[in-house]
Protein backbone atom coordinates (compact mmCIF):
# COMPACT_ATOMS: atom_id res chain seq x y z
CA UNK A 1 0.00 0.00 0.00
CA UNK A 2 1.03 3.18 -1.09
CA UNK A 3 0.48 6.12 1.08
CA UNK A 4 1.31 10.14 1.12
CA UNK A 5 1.03 13.03 3.85
CA UNK A 6 0.95 16.02 1.79
CA UNK A 7 2.35 19.48 2.39
CA UNK A 8 3.37 19.43 5.79
CA UNK A 9 6.61 21.19 7.11
CA UNK A 10 8.62 17.94 7.34
CA UNK A 11 11.33 18.55 10.04
CA UNK A 12 14.00 15.93 10.56
CA UNK A 13 16.99 16.79 12.68
CA UNK A 14 18.95 13.82 11.74
CA UNK A 15 19.79 15.56 8.60
CA UNK A 16 18.87 18.78 9.28
CA UNK A 17 15.65 18.83 6.93
CA UNK A 18 13.26 21.60 7.41
CA UNK A 19 10.86 22.31 4.71
CA UNK A 20 7.21 21.91 3.18
CA UNK A 21 7.23 19.04 1.28
CA UNK A 22 5.22 15.49 0.68
CA UNK A 23 6.41 11.92 2.21
CA UNK A 24 5.84 8.95 0.42
CA UNK A 25 5.12 5.77 2.23
CA UNK A 26 5.55 2.34 0.88
CA UNK A 27 5.24 -1.00 2.55
CA UNK A 28 6.07 0.36 5.97
CA UNK A 29 9.05 2.46 4.57
CA UNK A 30 9.95 6.44 3.61
CA UNK A 31 9.85 6.09 0.12
CA UNK A 32 10.59 9.15 -0.99
CA UNK A 33 10.46 13.02 0.40
CA UNK A 34 9.48 16.02 -2.05
CA UNK A 35 6.82 17.78 -3.72
CA UNK A 36 4.60 15.46 -5.65
CA UNK A 37 2.59 16.70 -8.38
CA UNK A 38 0.77 13.53 -9.91
CA UNK A 39 1.66 10.69 -7.68
CA UNK A 40 -0.71 7.78 -7.17
CA UNK A 41 -1.11 6.10 -3.71
CA UNK A 42 -3.74 4.36 -1.99
CA UNK A 43 -4.56 6.91 0.93
CA UNK A 44 -3.15 10.62 1.23
CA UNK A 45 -3.39 12.51 3.97
CA UNK A 46 -3.78 16.15 3.91
CA UNK A 47 -1.17 17.72 6.54
CA UNK A 48 -1.22 21.21 5.36
CA UNK A 49 -0.13 23.85 7.86
CA UNK A 50 1.22 20.43 10.12
CA UNK A 51 4.43 19.84 11.20
CA UNK A 52 5.60 16.46 10.57
CA UNK A 53 9.11 14.60 12.30
CA UNK A 54 10.33 11.05 13.21
CA UNK A 55 8.21 9.35 15.91
CA UNK A 56 9.65 10.38 19.17
CA UNK A 57 11.88 7.83 21.34
CA UNK A 58 10.93 8.02 24.90
CA UNK A 59 13.87 5.92 26.40
CA UNK A 60 12.27 5.95 30.14
CA UNK A 61 8.32 4.51 30.49
CA UNK A 62 6.87 2.83 32.84
CA UNK A 63 4.27 0.21 31.45
CA UNK A 64 3.91 -1.52 35.17
CA UNK A 65 3.02 -4.85 32.77
CA UNK A 66 3.20 -7.95 34.22
CA UNK A 67 1.69 -7.45 38.05
CA UNK A 68 0.90 -4.31 38.48
CA UNK A 69 -1.75 -4.05 35.70
CA UNK A 70 -4.10 -1.80 38.21
CA UNK A 71 -1.80 1.08 37.47
CA UNK A 72 -1.52 0.28 33.53
CA UNK A 73 -1.04 -2.14 31.05
CA UNK A 74 1.16 -3.13 27.83
CA UNK A 75 -1.77 -1.84 25.86
CA UNK A 76 -3.44 1.03 27.33
CA UNK A 77 -0.15 2.73 28.16
CA UNK A 78 1.63 2.13 25.02
CA UNK A 79 -1.88 3.36 22.90
CA UNK A 80 -0.84 6.20 25.38
CA UNK A 81 2.39 6.80 24.00
CA UNK A 82 1.12 6.50 20.76
CA UNK A 83 -1.34 9.96 21.48
CA UNK A 84 1.59 11.73 22.35
CA UNK A 85 3.95 10.64 18.75
CA UNK A 86 5.99 8.06 20.66
CA UNK A 87 7.15 5.08 18.04
CA UNK A 88 8.93 3.28 20.29
CA UNK A 89 10.11 2.93 23.99
CA UNK A 90 11.94 1.76 26.48
CA UNK A 91 10.64 -0.20 29.50
CA UNK A 92 11.79 -0.05 32.81
CA UNK A 93 12.32 -3.10 35.03
CA UNK A 94 10.74 -2.43 38.02
CA UNK A 95 7.69 -5.12 36.82
CA UNK A 96 6.86 -8.68 38.19
CA UNK A 97 8.24 -10.63 37.68
CA UNK A 98 11.37 -8.94 37.39
CA UNK A 99 13.44 -9.38 34.24
CA UNK A 100 16.53 -10.48 35.65
CA UNK A 101 17.02 -13.52 33.52
CA UNK A 102 16.65 -14.50 30.16
CA UNK A 103 13.62 -16.65 31.11
CA UNK A 104 10.94 -13.32 32.18
CA UNK A 105 12.64 -11.21 29.63
CA UNK A 106 12.07 -13.13 26.58
CA UNK A 107 8.24 -13.38 27.63
CA UNK A 108 7.71 -9.67 28.40
CA UNK A 109 9.16 -9.11 24.78
CA UNK A 110 6.87 -11.38 23.50
CA UNK A 111 4.12 -9.93 25.08
CA UNK A 112 4.74 -6.63 24.18
CA UNK A 113 5.21 -7.88 20.46
CA UNK A 114 1.60 -8.67 20.63
CA UNK A 115 -0.17 -6.38 22.59
CA UNK A 116 1.92 -2.88 22.33
CA UNK A 117 0.59 -0.09 20.20
CA UNK A 118 4.09 1.17 18.96
CA UNK A 119 7.30 -0.46 19.07
CA UNK A 120 8.35 -1.07 22.93
CA UNK A 121 12.21 -2.51 24.31
CA UNK A 122 12.27 -4.15 27.29
CA UNK A 123 15.41 -3.08 29.91
CA UNK A 124 16.66 -6.26 31.82
CA UNK A 125 17.40 -5.38 35.43
CA UNK A 126 20.83 -4.91 36.71
CA UNK A 127 19.80 -6.58 40.35
CA UNK A 128 17.32 -9.66 41.29
CA UNK A 129 16.00 -7.22 43.92
CA UNK A 130 14.74 -4.63 42.44
CA UNK A 131 11.07 -4.78 43.63
CA UNK A 132 12.13 -5.87 47.60
CA UNK A 133 12.51 -3.32 50.36
CA UNK A 134 15.92 -4.53 50.57
CA UNK A 135 17.82 -1.64 50.04
CA UNK A 136 21.46 -2.31 50.65
CA UNK A 137 22.33 -6.31 49.62
CA UNK A 138 21.20 -6.78 46.00
CA UNK A 139 22.91 -9.74 43.60
CA UNK A 140 23.63 -8.87 40.59
CA UNK A 141 20.71 -10.24 37.23
CA UNK A 142 22.39 -12.87 35.15
CA UNK A 143 23.85 -10.09 32.66
CA UNK A 144 26.00 -12.70 30.73
CA UNK A 145 23.26 -14.51 29.74
CA UNK A 146 21.04 -11.27 29.34
CA UNK A 147 23.42 -9.94 26.70
CA UNK A 148 24.52 -13.45 25.10
CA UNK A 149 20.73 -13.15 24.64
CA UNK A 150 20.86 -10.04 22.78
CA UNK A 151 19.64 -7.52 25.65
CA UNK A 152 21.67 -4.35 25.85
CA UNK A 153 20.03 -2.20 28.22
CA UNK A 154 20.21 -2.73 32.03
CA UNK A 155 18.21 -0.32 34.59
CA UNK A 156 17.42 -0.56 38.27
CA UNK A 157 15.16 2.40 37.68
CA UNK A 158 12.88 2.88 40.94
CA UNK A 159 15.71 2.12 43.08
CA UNK A 160 19.06 3.28 43.62
CA UNK A 161 22.61 0.95 43.71
CA UNK A 162 22.87 1.89 47.28
CA UNK A 163 25.38 -0.68 47.67
CA UNK A 164 29.61 0.17 45.84
CA UNK A 165 30.53 -3.03 45.61
CA UNK A 166 27.42 -4.17 43.72
CA UNK A 167 27.90 -0.83 41.45
CA UNK A 168 31.48 -1.94 40.93
CA UNK A 169 30.66 -5.24 39.30
CA UNK A 170 28.25 -3.79 37.40
CA UNK A 171 30.75 -1.59 35.95
CA UNK A 172 33.06 -4.21 35.50
CA UNK A 173 30.28 -6.07 33.32
CA UNK A 174 30.30 -2.79 31.35
CA UNK A 175 33.94 -3.22 30.73
CA UNK A 176 33.31 -6.76 29.30
CA UNK A 177 29.93 -6.50 27.18
CA UNK A 178 28.45 -4.07 24.82
CA UNK A 179 25.60 -3.25 27.40
CA UNK A 180 24.06 -0.15 28.44
CA UNK A 181 23.62 0.77 32.12
CA UNK A 182 20.65 3.07 33.29
CA UNK A 183 21.33 5.15 37.12
CA UNK A 184 18.31 5.90 39.36
CA UNK A 185 21.09 8.61 41.20
CA UNK A 186 18.94 8.98 44.69
CA UNK A 187 19.67 8.09 48.23
CA UNK A 188 17.13 6.07 49.31
CA UNK A 189 17.26 6.35 52.75
CA UNK A 190 17.16 10.16 52.46
CA UNK A 191 13.93 10.31 49.75
CA UNK A 192 11.58 8.35 52.20
CA UNK A 193 12.70 10.51 55.19
CA UNK A 194 10.42 13.65 55.98
CA UNK A 195 12.91 15.87 57.13
CA UNK A 196 15.73 14.77 53.92
CA UNK A 197 13.38 14.07 51.21
CA UNK A 198 13.21 17.16 49.58
CA UNK A 199 16.47 18.09 49.46
CA UNK A 200 18.61 18.48 46.42
CA UNK A 201 21.97 16.54 47.55
CA UNK A 202 19.38 13.44 47.64
CA UNK A 203 20.31 12.88 44.36
CA UNK A 204 23.75 14.91 44.19
CA UNK A 205 25.64 13.01 46.67
CA UNK A 206 24.94 9.99 44.41
CA UNK A 207 26.00 11.27 41.92
CA UNK A 208 29.00 12.81 43.28
CA UNK A 209 29.95 9.49 44.63
CA UNK A 210 29.22 7.37 41.81
CA UNK A 211 31.32 9.74 39.25
CA UNK A 212 34.26 9.40 42.06
CA UNK A 213 34.08 5.08 41.62
CA UNK A 214 33.39 5.81 37.89
CA UNK A 215 36.82 7.76 37.66
CA UNK A 216 38.45 4.89 39.49
CA UNK A 217 37.52 2.05 37.96
CA UNK A 218 36.25 2.87 35.04
CA UNK A 219 33.51 1.53 32.74
CA UNK A 220 31.48 2.31 29.03
CA UNK A 221 27.94 3.42 28.04
CA UNK A 222 26.91 4.41 32.01
CA UNK A 223 23.50 6.95 31.79
CA UNK A 224 22.51 9.31 34.47
CA UNK A 225 18.59 9.19 34.35
CA UNK A 226 15.97 12.17 35.12
CA UNK A 227 18.90 14.80 36.70
CA UNK A 228 17.55 17.61 38.62
CA UNK A 229 19.72 19.71 40.40
CA UNK A 230 21.92 22.09 38.88
CA UNK A 231 25.05 20.64 41.48
CA UNK A 232 24.22 17.35 39.01
CA UNK A 233 24.78 19.38 35.84
CA UNK A 234 27.89 20.42 36.81
CA UNK A 235 29.52 17.29 38.28
CA UNK A 236 28.06 15.68 34.60
CA UNK A 237 29.84 18.52 32.85
CA UNK A 238 32.79 18.32 34.31
CA UNK A 239 33.29 14.82 34.02
CA UNK A 240 32.27 14.57 30.20
CA UNK A 241 34.97 17.17 29.97
CA UNK A 242 36.87 14.39 31.30
CA UNK A 243 36.35 11.89 28.51
CA UNK A 244 34.39 9.72 31.35
CA UNK A 245 31.61 7.55 29.33
CA UNK A 246 28.77 8.42 30.33
CA UNK A 247 25.06 10.69 29.49
CA UNK A 248 22.49 11.78 31.46
CA UNK A 249 18.83 12.74 30.41
CA UNK A 250 16.36 15.10 31.67
CA UNK A 251 12.38 14.25 32.00
CA UNK A 252 10.04 17.46 31.18
CA UNK A 253 8.37 17.77 34.70
CA UNK A 254 11.94 18.96 35.71
CA UNK A 255 12.01 21.08 32.80
CA UNK A 256 8.76 22.73 33.84
CA UNK A 257 7.63 22.83 37.30
CA UNK A 258 9.58 23.89 40.65
CA UNK A 259 8.91 22.84 44.53
CA UNK A 260 6.19 25.17 44.79
CA UNK A 261 4.24 22.93 42.25
CA UNK A 262 3.93 20.36 45.39
CA UNK A 263 1.68 22.67 47.00
CA UNK A 264 -0.54 23.34 43.91
CA UNK A 265 -0.77 19.65 42.87
CA UNK A 266 0.02 17.89 46.22
CA UNK A 267 1.11 13.97 45.29
CA UNK A 268 0.44 14.75 42.41
CA UNK A 269 3.83 16.65 41.78
CA UNK A 270 5.57 14.17 44.11
CA UNK A 271 8.62 12.90 41.63
CA UNK A 272 11.65 10.83 41.96
CA UNK A 273 13.78 12.72 42.11
CA UNK A 274 11.76 15.63 43.35
CA UNK A 275 11.64 18.81 42.13
CA UNK A 276 13.55 21.89 43.03
CA UNK A 277 14.02 25.35 42.45
CA UNK A 278 14.23 27.83 39.03
CA UNK A 279 17.85 28.21 39.22
CA UNK A 280 18.08 24.35 38.70
CA UNK A 281 15.32 23.89 35.91
CA UNK A 282 17.98 27.34 34.09
CA UNK A 283 20.97 24.66 34.85
CA UNK A 284 18.95 21.70 33.17
CA UNK A 285 18.15 24.23 30.01
CA UNK A 286 21.95 25.47 29.62
CA UNK A 287 22.76 21.75 30.13
CA UNK A 288 20.54 20.87 27.20
CA UNK A 289 22.06 23.64 25.11
CA UNK A 290 25.76 22.64 25.81
CA UNK A 291 25.04 18.79 25.31
CA UNK A 292 25.88 18.20 29.16
CA UNK A 293 22.37 16.14 29.08
CA UNK A 294 21.66 14.43 26.16
CA UNK A 295 18.21 13.69 25.61
CA UNK A 296 14.33 14.26 27.40
CA UNK A 297 12.92 11.36 28.29
CA UNK A 298 9.19 11.12 30.18
CA UNK A 299 9.56 9.05 32.91
CA UNK A 300 6.10 8.12 32.30
CA UNK A 301 5.02 6.53 35.40
CA UNK A 302 1.17 5.70 36.43
CA UNK A 303 -0.33 5.29 39.98
CA UNK A 304 -3.90 4.88 40.99
CA UNK A 305 -5.87 7.62 43.03
CA UNK A 306 -5.87 5.22 45.79
CA UNK A 307 -2.43 5.30 45.89
CA UNK A 308 -1.48 9.02 45.44
CA UNK A 309 -4.14 10.06 48.44
CA UNK A 310 -1.59 9.98 51.09
CA UNK A 311 1.23 12.40 52.13
CA UNK A 312 3.65 13.91 50.09
CA UNK A 313 6.63 11.56 52.04
CA UNK A 314 4.81 8.37 51.66
CA UNK A 315 3.08 8.82 48.43
CA UNK A 316 4.77 6.77 45.50
CA UNK A 317 6.82 9.05 42.91
CA UNK A 318 5.79 9.55 39.67
CA UNK A 319 3.95 11.69 36.57
CA UNK A 320 1.62 10.40 33.88
CA UNK A 321 4.07 11.33 30.83
CA UNK A 322 4.03 9.86 27.22
CA UNK A 323 0.70 11.10 26.22
CA UNK A 324 1.81 14.93 27.48
CA UNK A 325 5.77 15.07 27.06
CA UNK A 326 5.77 16.69 23.47
CA UNK A 327 2.59 19.01 23.79
CA UNK A 328 3.56 20.62 27.23
CA UNK A 329 7.22 20.59 25.79
CA UNK A 330 6.69 22.11 22.45
CA UNK A 331 4.38 24.84 24.59
CA UNK A 332 6.86 25.72 26.58
CA UNK A 333 10.15 25.43 25.14
CA UNK A 334 9.10 26.63 21.74
CA UNK A 335 6.20 28.45 22.03
CA UNK A 336 7.34 30.34 24.93
CA UNK A 337 11.11 29.82 25.49
CA UNK A 338 11.41 30.25 21.62
CA UNK A 339 13.79 27.10 20.80
CA UNK A 340 13.51 25.59 17.67
CA UNK A 341 11.33 22.80 16.55
CA UNK A 342 14.79 20.94 15.31
CA UNK A 343 16.51 21.66 18.38
CA UNK A 344 13.55 19.71 20.73
CA UNK A 345 13.19 17.14 18.36
CA UNK A 346 16.69 16.32 18.31
CA UNK A 347 16.49 14.95 21.91
CA UNK A 348 13.32 13.63 21.42
CA UNK A 349 14.00 11.34 18.60
CA UNK A 350 17.78 11.02 16.59
CA UNK A 351 19.64 11.33 19.76
CA UNK A 352 17.62 8.66 22.25
CA UNK A 353 17.75 6.32 19.59
CA UNK A 354 21.39 6.69 18.62
CA UNK A 355 22.59 6.80 22.59
CA UNK A 356 20.54 3.69 23.08
CA UNK A 357 21.31 1.82 19.75
CA UNK A 358 18.02 1.75 18.95
CA UNK A 359 16.37 1.99 15.49
CA UNK A 360 14.37 5.24 14.93
CA UNK A 361 14.55 8.77 15.45
CA UNK A 362 14.41 10.00 11.76
CA UNK A 363 12.78 9.93 8.31
CA UNK A 364 15.41 8.77 6.08
CA UNK A 365 15.13 7.40 2.89
CA UNK A 366 14.26 3.71 3.53
CA UNK A 367 13.69 3.92 7.17
CA UNK A 368 10.69 3.00 8.54
CA UNK A 369 7.48 5.07 8.66
CA UNK A 370 7.82 5.74 12.13
CA UNK A 371 6.18 9.08 12.36
CA UNK A 372 4.44 12.21 14.41
CA UNK A 373 2.42 14.43 12.76
CA UNK A 374 1.05 17.67 15.16
CA UNK A 375 -0.25 21.16 14.93
CA UNK A 376 -0.26 24.58 16.68
CA UNK A 377 -4.02 23.59 17.87
CA UNK A 378 -4.53 25.19 21.35
CA UNK A 379 -6.34 22.81 23.57
CA UNK A 380 -6.94 21.60 27.05
CA UNK A 381 -5.13 18.74 28.84
CA UNK A 382 -8.18 16.65 30.31
CA UNK A 383 -6.40 13.53 32.76
CA UNK A 384 -10.11 12.11 32.30
CA UNK A 385 -9.50 11.53 29.23
CA UNK A 386 -6.07 10.06 29.13
CA UNK A 387 -5.60 6.84 27.45
CA UNK A 388 -3.61 5.39 30.49
CA UNK A 389 -5.00 3.46 33.35
CA UNK A 390 -3.98 6.18 36.00
CA UNK A 391 -4.33 10.00 36.09
CA UNK A 392 -1.55 11.22 38.47
CA UNK A 393 -0.72 14.38 36.52
CA UNK A 394 -0.18 17.96 37.31
CA UNK A 395 -1.04 19.14 34.05
CA UNK A 396 -4.62 18.15 34.26
CA UNK A 397 -6.46 21.49 32.98
CA UNK A 398 -3.52 23.10 31.63
CA UNK A 399 -3.73 24.51 28.32
CA UNK A 400 -1.29 24.39 25.85
CA UNK A 401 -0.46 25.39 21.85
CA UNK A 402 0.41 22.31 20.02
CA UNK A 403 -1.60 19.03 19.35
CA UNK A 404 -0.63 15.27 18.64
CA UNK A 405 -2.70 14.88 15.50
CA UNK A 406 -1.70 11.35 14.13
CA UNK A 407 1.12 8.98 14.83
CA UNK A 408 2.20 6.43 12.69
CA UNK A 409 4.14 3.16 13.10
CA UNK A 410 5.60 0.90 9.99
CA UNK A 411 3.47 3.48 8.03
CA UNK A 412 0.20 2.56 10.02
CA UNK A 413 -1.76 4.94 11.59
CA UNK A 414 -2.06 4.04 15.24
CA UNK A 415 -3.57 7.06 16.25
CA UNK A 416 -5.56 9.39 15.05
CA UNK A 417 -7.29 12.63 16.33
CA UNK A 418 -9.86 13.04 13.40
CA UNK A 419 -8.61 16.34 12.38
CA UNK A 420 -6.52 15.15 9.60
CA UNK A 421 -8.31 14.66 6.50
CA UNK A 422 -8.22 10.95 4.59
CA UNK A 423 -8.01 11.04 1.25
CA UNK A 424 -8.57 7.57 -0.50
CA UNK A 425 -8.42 6.71 -3.87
Amino acid sequence: MKKVLKGGRVIDPSCGRDQIADILIENGKIASIGRFENIEADIVYDCTGMIISPGLVDAHVHLRDPGLTHKASIATDTYAAAKGGITKLVAMANVIPVPHNVEVHQMITERMKKEARVKAVQAASLTKSIQSKEIISKELSDIDELVASGVEIFSDDGLCIMDLVVLYKILMKTKEHNMMILLHEEDEHMKWHEDTAFLPSAESSIVARDLELIRDVGGRRIHFQHISTKRSVEMIRKAKAEGLSISAEVCPHHLLLTKEAREIYGTNAKMAPCLQTQEDIEALIEGLIDGTIDIIVSDHAPHTPEEKATDLVKAPNGVIGVEVMLPVLLNEMVHKRGFSYSWLLEKLTIKPAKLFGLTGGTLAIGADADICVFSDRVWTIDASKFASISRNTPYDGWEVKRCVEMTLVDGNVVYSSGVIPENKS
